[in-house]
């Protein structure tokens, strides 16, 4: 059990953050329970498709993710922020980069945690002139997602990647409108006798590096 509050923090650094990881995973009965209070009380079921074709994520299930990495961060550096796209093209469900098929919808989860005021947010900036750098809202847990942080037991080891994440990820230079510098994007391709083997291989090794250090 953590015992941290905002008060002493920095202001949020947009240099000082790291990208959503739509990968983060936990099934910690404390992770589901807090997913649980914070799904009813922002009225999230409101965001979940009533239709037949409802998509391969719960809408629940995006919320736990996104809760669980702005816990791992406040764990490893209560100073450290998240980037935040608020932009659809930045969630694409059919992705092999994207596992848990987290799609726009994640967009209004982190709305609601905003109104709600569970969030501290560094707005998105954009250079007017076009020729300097843009980036995307930072974000960081308040005051009042601290306080239900500091009444989890959940460490660090508790929390892992989907494992489903793909591990062979092919990428290339590209220069980001958005953010208004030089990154990199990850390629989709199809597998080959070549890909499957090398993901064999190193599922299987960290397979054994997980059960060692476990």
């Amino acid at each position: 059990m953590t015992n941290n509050s905002i008060d002493n923090l920095d202001p949020i650094d947009r240099y000082f953050s790291e990208v959503l990881d739509v990968h983060t995973w936990s099934d910690h009965p404390e992770i589901k329970d807090l997913t649980n209070l914070i799904y009813d009380e922002l009225g999230c079921a409101e965001l979940q498709s009533r239709s037949n074709n409802q998509g391969k994520i719960k809408v629940k299930d995006m919320l736990r993710v996104l809760l669980l990495d702005l816990y791992v961060r406040w764990l490893t550096d209560p100073n450290l922020a998240t980037g935040f796209h608020k932009h659809p093209r930045n969630y694409k469900p059919n992705s092999r980069y994207n596992a848990l098929y987290i799609n726009r919808k994640i967009i209004g989860v982190e709305r609601l945690l905003e109104e709600h005021g569970y969030l501290g947010v560094l707005n998105h900036y954009n250079e007017r002139s076009g020729t300097g750098p843009s980036f995307s809202t930072r974000i960081r847990p308040s005051q009042k997602l601290v306080e239900h942080f500091n009444k989890l037991t959940v460490e660090l080891h508790d929390i892992d990647k989907h494992h489903n994440q793909e591990c062979i990820i092919l990428r290339q230079k590209y220069f980001d409108d958005e953010d208004r510098r030089n990154t990199t994007v990850d390629i989709e391709y199809h597998d080959t006798d070549f890909t499957n083997t090398i993901r064999n291989q190193l599922q299987t090794y960290n397979t054994l590096l997980t059960t060692s250090l476990h």
